[in-house]
Formats: structure tokens, sequence, C-alpha cells
């Protein structure tokens, strides 16, 4: 009983001796007029490509993977780094982000990864995700240490999409059995 009122006390002075005190002084015009950036890092998103130059890529955005694209959402431009303007893609340890600008393709489904500051979204790597009616080409430089390489996983994702081509034997995950321990049959 005693802590109820003891909140309740703490409460009515901290809210009274608040309610007395004037507020403090606005802040400067320039602090006010002055936005802050909006600024991001490693960011990502899917869609299909649907115009690229030596300059910039706009994709409609997607919202699944292969099949369905969302028609509401706004085309997003991406300005290209310099690494990929001078025609080179950067080293990353995932092979899949190994691709240059000569191997896009208008209607190639993407994933693009991409830094932000202010209102000017930055291109820093892509991936090609599936090249509908085509083939994903191999990634630049790809890693040997993989057992299987991401262009061919990805077109035969896109050949059990398109075609109903089973994945190969290889490219199926092989998932842990796990030995499941023995229940014993509930008593009547």
């Amino acid at each position: 009983m005693a802590r109820w009122w003891s909140v309740v006390l703490f409460v009515g002075l901290t809210t009274s001796l608040a309610a007395g005190f004037p507020p403090g002084p606005p802040a400067s015009p320039e602090i006010q007029a002055k936005p802050r950036p909006r600024v991001a890092v490693n960011q990502g998103q899917r869609g299909r490509v649907i115009a690229f130059d030596k300059e910039s890529l706009t994709i409609n955005p997607a919202v699944q993977m292969l099949t369905q694209l969302d028609r509401k959402a706004p085309p997003r431009r991406f300005v290209f780094s310099a690494t990929l303007k001078a025609g080179g893609y950067e080293p990353q340890i995932l092979n899949q982000f190994r691709y240059a600008m000569a191997d896009l393709k208008v209607g190639d489904i993407i994933q693009v990864e991409y830094d932000r500051l202010g209102d000017v979204e930055t291109c820093t790597m892509f991936s090609i995700l599936s090249r509908p009616g085509g083939r994903v080409p191999p990634a630049r430089d790809p890693n040997p240490l993989h057992s299987s390489q991401h262009h061919e996983r990805a077109n035969a994702e896109q050949d059990l999409v398109e075609r109903g081509i089973p994945l190969p034997e290889r490219l199926q995950e092989k998932l842990p059995t796990v030995p499941s321990p023995s229940i014993p049959p509930a008593a009547p």
C-alpha cells in the first residue's frame, strides 16, 4: 500500500514541477532550416530491371523473387558506384554479387545492394537472381570452393519455375536427419 502512494506522490510532484518551468528558447533558424540527410548503408532491394545506362539502373521493386512484382510501388533508380561505372565489380566474399554492368540485361530480376545519402541511392553491387526466358550468366571470379555456383542454382530454380524441371540431385539441399526418440504409447 505504501508503494502505491509513493508512486502517486512522485508522479504528482514531477508533473507539477515540470509544469512550473517555462519552455526553453526555440532553436536558431539555421538549425531549424537545416534538414539532416537520410543515411543508410548496405541496404537491399529486389526487383526487375526496367532500364539502365552507364550511369544508373532503374528497377520495379519486387514482392517475391521470381514471380510477382509489386506494380503499385514506383520504380526505383540507383546510381552506379564508381567501381561499377569503371566496368568492374566489388570484390566480395559471396560470389553471387560479383557481377559487372556488362552482365546486366533489361528484364533481369536482381538484388541490388545500395547505400543512401540524402536522396541519392548508390548501387554498390548487384546479383542476378533470374533472367526470365534466358540464362543467368556465371558470376565474375567465382569462388571455386563452393560446391555449386550461384548461376547454376539460379538457372535450375528458373527451370523449375518456368518449365517444371526438377532441381538436379546435386543442387537439392540435404537436410540432416535427426534421430527421434521413441515415444512410448499412452497408457489407456
